[in-house]
């Protein structure tokens, strides 16, 4: 369950400079799982800020129907932000099953200032597979390639659907 993970990740997170960019799903079928957890993602995007990290918000949806990873705020951004932002995420596209999830990945990757030494993360929430290749070419071997040489960004999966093994290689 996504509560447990932010419950136990917040009391066992190490002290050190933690980056967390949020990886969100913004398809018509996760509008009720994003309003059920955007407590739970504003609460841990507090902790974390609190603890002296830094926080990330972008959406991805399907490309197959034109619809780009888009930065919602960047590092730096302020937790009443991040809230606002997450908000105004709209959760009315949408077209087949997979969406374009190693394109949203490797984009938040690619996107961000990251900081030398920190820990680094991103938390993908969703409810469906990935393309792969994705329609913009990206794959996941492109995708697990990138992670360790930005020292590495390590992935953590929300799947709300009953298909996690889809993500296990990931």
């Amino acid at each position: 369950k996504i509560s447990e993970f932010f419950g136990v990740y917040a009391t066992t997170a190490p002290k050190a400079l933690h980056e967390v960019a949020f990886l969100v799903d913004n398809t018509i079928s996760m509008k009720q799982e994003q309003k059920k957890y955007k407590n739970a993602i504003g609460a841990f995007a507090e902790r974390i800020i609190k603890s002296g990290g830094r926080i990330a918000l972008y959406e991805f949806g399907d490309l197959a129907q034109n619809v780009k990873t888009l930065e919602r705020c960047g590092f730096g951004c302020e937790v009443d932000e991040f809230k606002r932002e997450y908000n105004y995420i709209d959760a009315n596209r949408g077209g087949d099953d997979p969406e374009s999830a190693l394109s949203g990945l490797m984009t938040t990757m690619n996107s961000l200032k990251w900081t030398n030494g920190a820990t680094k993360s991103i938390v993908l929430l969703t409810d469906a597979g990935y393309h792969d290749p994705d329609f913009d070419g990206v794959t996941l071997d492109d995708v697990v390639e990138r992670s360790p040489q930005i020292d590495p960004v390590n992935v953590y999966i929300i799947d709300t659907s009953s298909e996690t093994d889809v993500y296990s290689e990931l």
